[in-house]
């Protein structure tokens, strides 16, 4: 008998279950990007955000929430089911029950990721269930462990985690990067790399001046950047390259670094690429068309 719930919390022993789900998954589809387990980030902190099915005790399903701002803005949502649990209505239980938690909070747009690896293996996936891919694919990418050559220091720089007085400084060229995001959701969203041990944010300074950032999120041998931007008044001065050159210098003992870009922004890519960075999976985002349809 199948049981479903939308929790707020993970036991340890939940989160240890969902990792291995997902590690199945994988391996079965060729996929590598996994969900964030953590609500951290979202702008609802009491906000139900993993949705779980579970036969005989154990987790056969999981679906994720990712909402860092406020609605109207648009949610994140992942879906992953145990390949020989698949075609049995797990997936499209999951995701009504995010679905109408979405609802309950605000919500009334949202999209779903997958991976590319996974649309080749379920080639009939996308009609089943209604949905349209976003032309605009991401890419993960991955850095093993490596050497890497030191460019030379530049004068009066530094690169230190940010502090918590020092939010105010950041907050402006970050919303300038992101300027999706309000200046509520950007500072709680800073608060929450200062909060959370599993996460740094790393800001590049020219004396009193923030040049650029990225937040990190680290695991036991593994770190994801993310949020990676430059101040728009020092973008075209290498500042990037060196930004990125620093952060791998300083997470060098992390067996693998990863990070998403736009498939379409070719100069990034060539940026990451220099840096040691390769392709590791494409991942897709799928539009609900209007009126939100469920997963069927």
């Amino acid at each position: 008998m199948l049981n479903f719930q939308i929790v707020t919390q993970l036991s340890d022993q939940q989160t240890e279950e969902i990792v291995d789900l997902i590690a199945q998954c994988h391996l079965y589809d060729g996929g590598a990007k996994d969900p964030y387990l953590d609500n951290r980030f979202n702008y609802f902190q009491e906000m139900p955000w993993v949705a779980l099915a579970s036969s005989d005790q154990h987790i056969v399903g999981v679906a994720t929430i990712y909402a860092d701002a406020q609605p109207p803005e648009e949610a994140e949502m992942a879906v992953f089911v145990l390949p020989h649990k698949r075609r049995q209505g797990i997936g499209q239980r999951l995701g009504e029950l995010c679905q109408t938690t979405l609802r309950q909070y605000g919500y009334d747009q949202w999209e779903y990721w997958t991976e590319l690896a996974f649309l080749n293996r379920e080639p009939d996936f996308l009609a089943a269930i209604g949905l349209t891919a976003d032309p605009d694919w991401e890419l993960q990418m991955a850095r093993p462990q490596q050497a890497t050559l030191a460019l030379p220091a530049r004068a009066k720089t530094v690169l230190r985690p940010l502090s918590l007085a020092e939010i105010p400084a950041v907050l402006p060229i970050y919303q300038a990067a992101f300027p999706e995001n309000t200046v509520d959701s950007t500072r709680q969203y800073l608060l929450g790399c200062l909060q959370d041990q599993q996460n740094d944010f790393q800001v590049l300074w020219r004396g009193s001046e923030p040049l650029g950032a990225c937040a990190i999120n680290l695991d036991v041998d593994r770190a994801y950047l993310f949020s990676l931007f430059i101040s728009p008044e020092q973008q075209g001065n290498g500042w990037g390259t060196y930004l990125l050159n620093q952060l791998c210098l300083t997470y060098d003992q992390v067996s693998t670094l990863r990070l998403g870009v736009e498939a379409s922004n070719v100069q990034a890519h060539h940026l990451y690429e220099r840096a040691g960075f390769q392709v590791e999976t494409t991942v897709i985002y799928l539009d609900c068309p209007e009126p939100k349809r469920h997963l069927a």
